[in-house]
């Protein structure tokens, strides 16, 4: 995880794609914390 931006209900989150980082910005609904 890169960045939490709570007022906009978003995080940024490095993910690797193809052997390349890319930053991917989700919605809090769009993830789950286990």
């Amino acid at each position: 995880m890169e960045e939490i931006v709570e007022d906009r209900s978003k995080l940024k989150v490095m993910v690797m794609i193809f052997g390349r980082k890319t930053l991917l910005e989700l919605n809090f609904t769009q993830v789950t914390k286990e």
